[in-house]
């Protein structure tokens, strides 16, 4: 009896069906494929930047085998170059979102490079139920929503529209902008600042940085006596004039490039300013040689660190994959591809349990022990902290931030 029923369980089996019915089951976990794409330009002048990142994405699948966990995972490594612009663009990321979204083997993504190009994919994505995990992009309004009393003025501030299905499908690996401002409230506290200034560029970019600074300041029990926004036209005497009759014990200028801050600075030392100044990443990052030299001894914030600053394991991967220029982009994009790859290998291969997965789940790699909120914003916030010195910046330390509230 039981011979003459083999060949029917057999059969049974060759035809897809199990016996006692249910013969529309998806395959066995261990029977899958799965895609993961790195989403990042090839061409143009992003590309220094991002096909190490892309190679180090590679790497990440390379050292597991081509697997996660039960799974066998392909990676595609996509183009976002806009060929006219020569670099990632909104334009060039329209038909890309929807290509996967439309794929249901992809079930996570690693990009993209630039802000613009995210904006416009993420809400696509999030109707699809599909992850990504970006390595470089800082804007606070893609996680969480920042404000400063009496301003309307902030670009990509609050993720609302971001998110159609009401899910975040979305976690970075860089510290948002506003984490630099917060930084800054943490440096002056450790200095014994009692009092400070605040100064902001009236660019509608600067407000991140003016927010973090305002948040973190009052929670660390230092006092802004005042705030001020300057203009093109105003005068860096007159600014460094009012910011010393303020009685403040440091300043602190918040700007999204280099602009005036470097003259404010120098105005103040010239007024006999030698309290703290600290002003955040693109002042310093986008200085001339001659602007540098006008910020000295001031302190600068930054989302990228030195590779000084890495891990040594950072050190090293960076150094081993000829990526010492983007060294932390290097770095954060392998992590992202690790915390996705994980995420999978913890999941029943769909798009809804991977999501899960990551913004459950703490791994420790080559830039520590790391994980997302529940907004998508990395834990911990690392923020390092140079001083300008005979026009160079020289790395101190690393403030470390806890953003879970």
């Amino acid at each position: 009896m039981i011979a003459r029923c083999l060949p029917l369980a057999i059969a049974a089996l060759l035809a897809g069906c199990s016996i006692g019915g249910g013969g529309d089951k998806e395959p066995q976990p261990a029977q899958r494929s799965v895609k993961i794409v790195s989403l990042l330009p090839k061409q143009g002048r992003d590309a220094a930047r991002a096909v190490p990142m892309a190679d180090a994405i590679e790497a990440a699948l390379q050292a597991r085998a081509g697997r996660a966990g039960r799974f066998r995972v392909t990676l595609v490594r996509a183009d976002t170059t806009d060929p006219v612009a020569g670099q990632e663009t909104e334009r060039s990321c329209t038909g890309v979102g929807r290509r996967y979204a439309d794929d249901r083997t992809v079930v996570g993504i690693v990009g993209p490079l630039q802000p613009a190009c995210a904006a416009n994919i993420v809400p696509t994505l999030n109707q699809a139920g599909l992850i990504v995990v970006s390595p470089t992009e800082a804007y606070p309004g893609f996680t969480h929503e920042i404000t400063v009393p009496g301003d309307a003025q902030c670009f990509r501030c609050a993720p609302d529209e971001l998110y159609p299905t009401g899910v975040r499908t979305y976690a970075r690996m860089t510290p948002p902008w506003d984490s630099e401002g917060r930084a800054a409230a943490q440096i002056l506290r450790r200095l014994g600042t009692k009092r400070a200034y605040a100064i902001s560029d009236s660019d509608a970019f600067a407000t991140p940085y003016l927010a973090g600074f305002l948040s973190e300041a009052h929670r660390a029990g230092v006092r802004v006596v005042q705030q001020i926004r300057y203009g093109k036209s105003s005068a860096p005497e007159r600014i460094a004039a009012d910011a010393s009759r303020a009685n403040a014990d440091a300043v602190f200028i918040a700007a999204a490039t280099a602009g005036r801050a470097p003259s404010i600075v120098a105005a103040l030392r010239r007024q006999g300013f030698d309290d703290p100044i600290v002003v955040p990443s693109p002042v310093a990052t986008e200085a001339s040689p001659t602007q540098l030299k006008l910020l000295d001894s001031a302190y600068e914030t930054s989302n990228l660190a030195p590779l000084s600053a890495l891990p040594t394991a950072a050190q090293r991967f960076a150094r081993d994959h000829g990526a010492a220029s983007f060294a932390v982009d290097v770095a954060r994009a392998y992590e992202a591809a690790n915390m996705l790859l994980d995420a999978i290998a913890a999941s029943d291969g769909s798009r809804a349990e991977v999501r899960k997965q990551l913004f459950g789940l703490s791994r420790k790699g080559i830039l520590g022990t790391l994980r997302f909120n529940a907004n998508g914003d990395v834990q911990p916030q690392e923020i390092a902290v140079s001083r300008v010195h005979n026009g160079n910046l020289e790395y101190r330390e690393t403030v470390r931030l806890g953003t879970d509230g």
